[in-house]
C-alpha cells in the first residue's frame, strides 16, 4: 500500500499572511529596481525622443490647417483693365475712349483671384505708352493713396485669396509734345504676377484726335477739391465729410494744357442744396472778388499753355436739411471762348447728426402747417437761431405773435442782433444767448443784420394769432428720437494659409517646450512614483488580510 504523503495544514494566521504579502512586495520591488535602473542609465536618451515626437507630433497638428490651405488647389489671377476721360467729363470706365492733346485720363486695374487657392505676393504694373505722361502720386489701391511704382517697376499688393478682387486706378495725361500726323490708337497694358502663378494681362484703347497743329485748338484742366474749416482740415482732397453747421472750403484750379491760349476763362460752381454760399468768399489766386462764382460764374482771363488760375470759395451746410441723403456731389465747370464747357467735382459725405438745439426746440424741424399754433394754446413756443460760421441759421423765420426766439452765439467772436423794432443793437457774447419776444411786433417782416458783419443777415416774418373760436385742445406731439449708436460685436476666427505658419509654429514650440519639462520632472523624480505605488499595494494588501 502507497504511502501518500502527509499534507500539512498551517491556520491562516496573520503572520503568515504578512509573510506571503512581504514575499510578493519583496519580488516586485526587485522588479521596480530593474526598471528604474535601466530609465535612469536611458534617461538622456528617453527625454530626446519623447521630447522630439512631442515637438513633431504637435507642430504637425498646428501647422496642418495653414500648410493644407497653402498648398492645396490651384491659384489663378485675372485683369480687367479699364480706362475713361476725366477731361471731358466720363465717369464710367469703358475698355477704350477718345482724347485729345493734353486730356487728363483715369485707369483702372481690376485683379481678381480666380482660382481655388491663393495668389502670394502679386505684383502688379502698368506699360504706360509714350504718348502719355504719368500723374505724380495718383496712384491708388482700393481707394488709398499707395507708391508711384505702377509704371516703373509695378507695386506689391499683397497676397490676393479666394474670390478676393484687388483695384489700383492712376492718372495720366496725354501729352502736348507728342507730334500727332494723324489721329491714332494707342494700346496700354497691365500686368499682373503672383510666386505661384504666371503673368496675366489685359489693355485699354486710347484713340487720340489729331489736333496737335490745329491752330484753332486749345484744351483746359478742372481740378476741383474741398476741405472742411470747421473740422479743422488743412489739406485739400477729392472728398470730405460733414455735420450739420459745418463750413466747407472748396478749390477750383483751372489749367491750360495745350500750345494755344484759352480765350476769357470763366468759371462756375453748381452749389447744390443744402450748402449755403458763404457771401464775400470767393477769391481768385488769393485775391477776392466778386460773389457769381455759383450765378453765372467768375472770369479768370485768358491762359495760356501751363498757366493756370485758383479760384477757391466757402459754404456752409444748412441745418434746414432733412438728411434724406448722405452724399453731395460738388460739381465746378470751366469754359473759354474757344473751349467747350470742362468740370470736374467733389463728394459731401453727411454725418446723419442733428443740432445740439433739436431738442429742446423741435418747432423748427417741421413746416409750420404740420404743428399749428391753435394746438399750443396754453404754451409759448420758442424758435432757435443758431449763430455760427459767421451767419444766421436759419436766415429766414416764421413766427406767431407772442412766440420767442432764442439768438445763440456759437462762434468764437462777439455777434449782433441789430433792427429798429427790436430795441436797437443787442451784443451776443461767444456762448451766450439773446430772447426775442414777438408780442409787441407788428405782424410784418422784419430784417436784422450784425452790425460788426453787415453781409450777416436775416429776416422774421411775424404772423397775428389765431381767433379764439379756433383753438382746439392739445394734441400729444411724438417728439423726434435721439438717433441711437448701435454696436454689435462679431468675433471671427480666420484661417489665412501661409501666413498663419509662424503663428502657429511659435504656439507648437511652446507647448511642446511645455511637455518637455514636464516629462523631466517626471523621470528626475520616478523615485516618488515608485514609492506610491509599493506604498499604495502595501497598505490594500493588509487591509486584505484584516478583512479575512
Amino acid at each position: 500500500m502507497k504511502l501518500q504523503p502527509k499534507k500539512k495544514f498551517l491556520a491562516a494566521s496573520p503572520a503568515t499572511s504578512w509573510h506571503k504579502a512581504s514575499r510578493t512586495t519583496s519580488s516586485w520591488r526587485s522588479q521596480t529596481n530593474i526598471a528604474k535602473i535601466w530609465f535612469r542609465a536611458n534617461r538622456s536618451k528617453l527625454t530626446a525622443i519623447v521630447a522630439l515626437l512631442a515637438v513633431f507630433s504637435f507642430s504637425a497638428w498646428s501647422l496642418l490647417p495653414a500648410l493644407t490651405l497653402a498648398d492645396s488647389g490651384s491659384p489663378n489671377l485675372s485683369v480687367n483693365k479699364s480706362v475713361r476721360n476725366i477731361t471731358a467729363g466720363e465717369g464710367n470706365w469703358q475698355q477704350s475712349t477718345n482724347a485729345n492733346s493734353g486730356d487728363r485720363l483715369a485707369f483702372s486695374i481690376v485683379v481678381d483671384s480666380t482660382g481655388s487657392s491663393p495668389a502670394y505676393n502679386v505684383v502688379v504694373t502698368d506699360s504706360l505708352p509714350y504718348q502719355f505722361s504719368y500723374v505724380s502720386g495718383s496712384t491708388r489701391l482700393d481707394g488709398n493713396y499707395t507708391s508711384d511704382g505702377i509704371v516703373g517697376g509695378g507695386i506689391n499688393i499683397g497676397s490676393v485669396y479666394n474670390n478676393q478682387s484687388k483695384t489700383i486706378t492712376f492718372e495720366a495725361y496725354v501729352s502736348t509734345s507728342y507730334q500727332y500726323s494723324s489721329s491714332s490708337s494707342v494700346t496700354n497694358n497691365a500686368y499682373a504676377t503672383a510666386d505661384n502663378v504666371s503673368q496675366k494681362s489685359d489693355s485699354a484703347q486710347v484713340f487720340i484726335n489729331y489736333n496737335y497743329n490745329n491752330p484753332s485748338y486749345a484744351n483746359l484742366y478742372v481740378y476741383k477739391t474741398v476741405r472742411n474749416i470747421t473740422s479743422g482740415e488743412s489739406g485739400w482732397q477729392k472728398s470730405t465729410s460733414a455735420n450739420y453747421g459745418d463750413r466747407l472750403g472748396f478749390s477750383i484750379v483751372v489749367t491750360s494744357n495745350s500750345n494755344n491760349t484759352a480765350y476769357n476763362v470763366s468759371v462756375a460752381d453748381s452749389l447744390p442744396y443744402p450748402l449755403s454760399y458763404v457771401t464775400g468768399s470767393t477769391r481768385i489766386d488769393g485775391n477776392y472778388t466778386n460773389d457769381n462764382i455759383v450765378s453765372g460764374g467768375v472770369f479768370v482771363g485768358s491762359l495760356v499753355n501751363g498757366q493756370s488760375k485758383t479760384v477757391t470759395f466757402e459754404a456752409t451746410i444748412s441745418s434746414n436739411y432733412s438728411y434724406t441723403s448722405n452724399s453731395i456731389t460738388n460739381s465746378a465747370y470751366a469754359k473759354a471762348d474757344n473751349i467747350s464747357q470742362r468740370s470736374d467735382s467733389v463728394q459731401i459725405s453727411l454725418n446723419q447728426n442733428y443740432p445740439a438745439n433739436y431738442y429742446q426746440y423741435p418747432y423748427n424741424q417741421y413746416p409750420y402747417s404740420q404743428y399749428p399754433y391753435n394746438q399750443y394754446q396754453y404754451g409759448i413756443r420758442t424758435f432757435a437761431v443758431a449763430i455760427r460760421n459767421f451767419g444766421f441759421d436759419p436766415s429766414n423765420l416764421t413766427v406767431r405773435q407772442g412766440d420767442r426766439v432764442v439768438f445763440t452765439n456759437y462762434d468764437s467772436v462777439n455777434h449782433t442782433v441789430s433792427a429798429a423794432a427790436f430795441g436797437g443793437q443787442h451784443i451776443i457774447q461767444p456762448g451766450q444767448s439773446y430772447t426775442l419776444d414777438t408780442s409787441y411786433l407788428q405782424t410784418i417782416q422784419y430784417n436784422y443784420q450784425c452790425d460788426f458783419h453787415p453781409f450777416m443777415t436775416g429776416t422774421i416774418l411775424v404772423m397775428a394769432q389765431l381767433p379764439a373760436q379756433q383753438v382746439q385742445q392739445p394734441q400729444q406731439v411724438q417728439q423726434p428720437q435721439q438717433p441711437q449708436e448701435v454696436t454689435k460685436k462679431i468675433y471671427v476666427r480666420a484661417v489665412t494659409g501661409a501666413n498663419d505658419i509662424s503663428n502657429t509654429g511659435a504656439l507648437a514650440a511652446i507647448f511642446s517646450a511645455l511637455a518637455m519639462v514636464l516629462l523631466y520632472f517626471g523621470i528626475r523624480n520616478f523615485d516618488w512614483f515608485t514609492k506610491l505605488k509599493l506604498n499604495s499595494y502595501t497598505y490594500f494588501s493588509r487591509l486584505k488580510q484584516k478583512i479575512a
